[in-house]
């Protein structure tokens, strides 16, 4: 029953998860926008929000879930976990940079760290980045089995925080964007489309951070009890 719980669990976080970035895209390009990485004062800012949520809100927890609850070989979840992870780390990245420069670029330049939005998010990456390290360091590099049994326990911690504050950026940016755009406050004859995606896209972050949080946090719905067998190198 467990086993079943945990891949329905799996199942629902990829929908809620992937449902998350689709409605960030569709808000995105409600306008008829087009993504364009040169364009620095304008759609340049459209790759922060989809990669960030791309990045907190699919990929990283994919790769914890993946680890936790497939019933597949230690090696190839070990595999799985490390790829999602670092594609996942270089989308923050660009997600990051974009917003930087977006903001580096505007007349007057704009402070990035200025918002709650900001802190958590920046806060969040830092932590992910030093899980990573952390992480890569002490089970993919063949260190010693008991340093690796010590550090698994605040692996597995720092990884529920970085989820945490992943879902906490992208829901403060949700509600960042709703209130700088002021959408529909000026205009009462609005179909607030955008309204709507902002609104699904922070209903279906808080389903995913239930079913996300509930299969690393419980030690009962992962595939096996995590063991120190060979390291990946």
């Amino acid at each position: 029953k467990m086993q079943i719980l945990s891949a329905v669990c799996t199942v629902l976080v990829l929908i809620f998860g992937l449902t998350s970035v689709l409605l960030v895209n569709h808000l995105l390009t409600l306008d008829d926008a087009k993504y364009d990485w040169s364009d620095t004062t304008g759609n340049l800012f459209m790759y922060h929000p989809l990669f960030m949520t791309l990045s907190f809100l699919l990929l990283n927890p994919l790769s914890a879930l993946f680890y936790r609850a497939l019933p597949l070989p230690k090696l190839v979840k070990k595999g799985l976990h490390g790829l999602f992870l670092v594609t996942s780390l270089i989308i923050a990245s660009l997600g990051l940079t974009a917003i930087f420069k977006n903001h580096a670029a505007a007349t007057p330049p704009y402070d990035p760290i200025l918002s709650v939005h900001s802190c958590v998010g920046i806060f969040a990456f830092s932590l992910f980045a030093f899980q990573y390290v952390l992480g890569f360091g002490s089970f993919a590099l063949n260190l010693p089995q008991s340093i690796r049994a010590q550090v698994m326990p605040y692996h597995v911690v720092l990884g529920i925080l970085v989820l945490f504050f992943g879902l906490a950026a992208v829901l403060t940016g949700v509600t960042e964007l709703s209130v700088f755009n002021s959408i529909c406050s000026n205009n009462p004859t609005d179909d607030c489309k955008k309204v709507l995606a902002l609104s699904f896209t922070a209903l279906f972050t808080i389903l995913f951070a239930f079913f996300g949080l509930m299969i690393p946090a419980h030690k009962s719905l992962a595939s096996s009890q995590s063991d120190m067998e060979k390291p990946l190198f």
